[in-house]
């Protein structure tokens, strides 16, 4: 039988010489393997910065309407990459299927701990309309799980290490070679440079220059991808390293440096020219996105709610430093929120640059927030075989009734302008669907 949820019911992270050990220690590598691209191919970090600021005009719309749930939703085609060498680095599934369900309430804002975004900053506060769902399909068209583990040969210098080298992401240097990027999220988890100071890192999109051709950095799509320290994947890992990156928030936090975003106190000022952190973002070295309040350093795990690194007493609101946010350094039960500017650059960067591993589909949340008459509307019968009849108020016209699996997408829409609709609902597999019903 099929079960139909009606109006009334859904409607019905350079390395730190300091050791894990010690509170104080570099957690995301993101900016230096950004430095060492720039080293073996000047220019690049211009390319990011034009890669960024497209996206950013392109979001400002966008952001303008402020709309705390996108009407679509962006699903990302994942692919997890399990490289070890000693067997605690071999990952049961279940911690990296604990990470996706992180990914999953982050970027939809559904994790339990929104309670503890402070009131002031509450309205900034917004759902990505961003999923995570593990390939079931590989390059090959062959059923997968979307895990692939791997006993790795690190090479005698870093596993995975920097210079640009990622070496976990090529079989050639004791890694595994990437899925087409161009289709997969690649997510790759190893022992980082013997878990010395460094949780993870990514590469943000970069806009290629006409005058470097093929060498391009943006070209060579192997680099692609998240790549995370071990013991930082999930929240039921058992080697997790101490309470404070025992959430999966290290994940949450490198995939919004794939998806564009930088450290809210905008790293060491070289990506948008130099200036002075407090002047905000058109000072020249903050994050470029508007409505993260500007912060001279980052917060190294910790949540000290009374930081207000950049303090103006001339604003209307002097904000204290966002030590909620993500892209900040705070201990993972200390996170808990993307503002509205920063999913407004991701959902861009997606759109520009990173298209082919995203599938659209509906915002149930959002098109239930569009239905006008959900206490008027009835479904019967329910549970259904083969029809359903979906009635409606008799003042309403040119009604649009969507059916939609309980993953989002959308299966069946019917168009109707009379208040009692039949539709056939013979071809759906059995199960529970949504229904939502607006203009």
């Amino acid at each position: 039988m099929k079960k139909i949820l009606g109006a009334a019911a859904v409607c019905s992270m350079l390395l730190s010489t300091e050791t894990f050990a010690q509170q104080h220690r570099h957690k995301c590598g993101a900016t230096d393997v950004e430095k060492a691209m720039e080293v073996a191919h000047p220019g690049y970090l211009q390319a990011v910065k034009t890669a960024f600021l497209k996206a950013k005009q392109n979001a400002a719309f966008k952001e303008a309407q402020r709309s705390n749930a996108p009407d679509t939703v962006y699903r990302i085609r994942t692919v997890v990459h399990v490289v070890y060498t000693k067997p605690e680095e071999n990952l049961d599934d279940s911690i990296i299927l604990s990470q996706i369900d992180v990914l999953n309430e982050d970027y939809r804002r559904r994790n339990a701990d929104t309670v503890n975004t402070r009131s002031v900053f509450q309205e900034f506060a917004a759902d990505a309309g961003i999923e995570f769902f593990l390939a079931d399909t590989d390059p090959d068209g062959n059923p997968t799980t979307g895990i692939t583990h791997t006993q790795g040969s690190p090479p005698p210098s870093i596993f995975g290490g920097f210079g640009a080298n990622d070496e976990v992401k090529s079989q050639s240097t004791g890694g595994v070679n990437a899925w087409p990027t161009d289709r997969y999220f690649n997510i790759w988890v190893c022992d980082i440079m013997g878990g010395l100071g460094v949780l993870g890192y990514a590469y943000p999109p970069a806009a290629p220059l006409p005058n470097w051709g093929s060498q391009n950095p943006n070209a060579d799509s192997s680099k692609q991808g998240v790549v995370l320290y071990y013991k930082a994947v999930g929240r039921n890992n058992p080697y997790a390293i101490d309470s404070t990156v025992n959430g999966g928030r290290s994940a949450t936090h490198e995939a919004g440096h794939y998806f564009g975003l930088r450290h809210i106190w905008g790293d060491d000022q070289s990506f948008l020219g130099p200036g002075n952190k407090c002047a905000g973002d058109q000072g020249g070295g903050e994050d470029g996105i508007d409505d993260t309040p500007d912060a001279k350093d980052a917060s190294q795990q910790t949540c000290d709610t009374t930081k207000n690194t950049c303090p103006d007493p001339n604003m209307l609101q002097d904000y204290p430093d966002m030590v909620e946010n993500y892209m900040d350094y705070s201990s993972d039960d200390c996170l808990n929120m993307f503002t509205n500017g920063q999913v407004a650059l991701m959902r861009e960067v997606i759109r520009l640059y990173r298209p082919g591993i995203a599938e659209k589909v509906p915002n149930v949340a959002a098109s239930i927030k569009q239905v006008r008459y959900a206490a008027d509307v009835k479904i019967s019968p329910n549970p259904a075989k083969n029809e359903i009849w979906v009635e409606v108020p008799a003042n309403e016209s040119n009604v649009s009734i969507q059916i939609l699996s309980v993953e989002g997408k959308l299966v069946q829409t019917v168009q109707t302008s009379i208040a009692r609709t039949n539709i056939n609902v013979a071809g759906l597999q059995q199960g529970v669907y949504f229904l939502a019903v607006g203009n």
